[in-house]
C-alpha cells in the first residue's frame, strides 16, 4: 500500500473520531467542541486561502479572488461556528439539539447564499467587461 494513502486514511479517521465525539459532546450541551464538529470545514476554508496566498505569484488576478473568497468564506464559517457555540452552550437539560441549532443555521445559509449571489454577479459582469475589452482589440 502506498504510504500517502495510508496517511490519508489515517487522517480520515481521525476526523471521524473526531467528529463522533464533538458530536456526543455537543449533545451533552458542550458547545466548545462545535469546533471539532465543523474541522473538516475548517481545514477547507484554510486551504483555499493557503492556495490563493500560493497562486499570487503565478496569476495575481485568480490569486487575489480565490484568497478573498477563502477569508470572506472563513469569516462567515468562524462566526457561524461562534454563534452556533453560544446556542448550545446555552441550552437547557431537556432542550433539543436541533432547535438550538436552527437559527445559527439560517443565519448562516442566508449569508453564505448572498456571497454565492453577489460572488456570481460579479463574476458575470468581470466577464462582461472581459468580452467587451477582447471585442474592442
Amino acid at each position: 500500500m502506498d504510504p500517502s494513502l495510508g496517511r490519508g486514511l489515517a487522517v480520515v479517521a481521525v476526523l471521524l473520531v473526531l467528529r463522533h465525539f464533538a458530536a456526543r459532546r455537543l449533545t451533552a450541551g458542550d458547545g466548545q467542541f462545535i469546533v471539532f464538529w465543523f474541522l473538516p470545514t475548517l481545514m477547507v476554508g484554510f486551504v483555499l486561502v493557503g492556495t490563493g496566498i500560493q497562486m499570487l505569484p503565478t496569476s495575481p488576478p485568480a490569486g487575489v479572488v480565490v484568497t478573498v473568497t477563502g477569508s470572506v468564506y472563513l469569516a462567515l464559517l468562524i462566526g457561524f461556528l461562534m454563534r452556533m457555540s453560544r446556542s448550545v452552550s446555552s441550552m437547557g437539560p431537556g432542550d433539543d439539539l436541533g432547535a438550538a441549532l436552527a437559527q445559527p443555521v439560517g443565519e448562516y445559509l442566508t449569508a453564505l447564499m448572498g456571497l454565492v449571489l453577489i460572488g456570481g454577479f460579479a463574476g458575470l459582469v468581470g466577464l462582461l467587461v472581459w468580452a467587451a475589452s477582447q471585442a474592442a482589440r
